[in-house]
């Protein structure tokens, strides 16, 4: 392992610890100033907990111990990775930040009492920013990490988050009506003016 390969995996746990760090905060201030009502709240976040460390010992067995279907990188996929993982970092956080009290954890399936539609700032442009940042990041990391895993990665979590957002989006479109309603038909759901 070279030295820059050696950066590129210290950052990427780094940086994923803190985001995991950010998230944390940020969910527990939100769910200070505007309560979840979930009552499946407990069971579901215990369960998604679960998968979160086991992607955690997954990426640290795949940086430091065994690669999984690695390819020879080249400069292309080095820079096409961090700028993929650079972007999902910032649109994540930027999409997080712009929901403030508003956000919900995702397995909760719910529109929280006194939440407001958020359609300014990044969702002016996607409806789920936060997800798509994560779609980047998840996929970025299996290519700085020289896998071939990042076309597995990257479909799974496209169809995981397109699902996901699926899901919400009706609910959402339940509670706000015919506002939500023409969000959707101005916005797209993960990438500017594409999809």
């Amino acid at each position: 392992m070279n030295i820059i390969d050696l950066l590129i995996k210290a950052g990427i746990i780094v940086s994923m610890i803190l985001i995991r760090i950010y998230w944390r905060a940020a969910e527990e201030e939100a769910d200070m100033k505007i309560p979840s009502t979930s009552t499946r709240r407990t069971r579901f976040r215990n369960q998604f907990r679960a998968i979160e460390i086991a992607f955690y010992i997954v990426l640290l067995i795949q940086c430091f111990v065994y690669p999984i279907l690695p390819f020879n990188p080249s400069i292309v996929t080095q820079a096409l990775g961090l700028v993929l993982f650079v972007s999902g970092v910032r649109i994540s956080v930027s999409g997080r930040t712009a929901l403030a009290e508003n956000w919900n954890h995702l397995i909760d399936y719910q529109v929280k009492e006194k939440q407001e539609l958020v359609t300014d700032g990044v969702y002016r442009l996607v409806r789920h920013p936060i997800y798509a940042g994560f779609w980047f990041m998840l996929t970025a990391i299996e290519i700085l990490l020289h896998s071939w895993l990042f076309i597995v990665v990257g479909l799974g979590v496209f169809v995981f988050i397109y699902l996901q957002s699926v899901k919400e989006e009706s609910i959402l479109a339940r509670h706000f009506g015919k506002e939500y309603l023409k969000y959707m038909h101005r916005s797209k759901m993960f990438i500017p003016y594409i999809f």
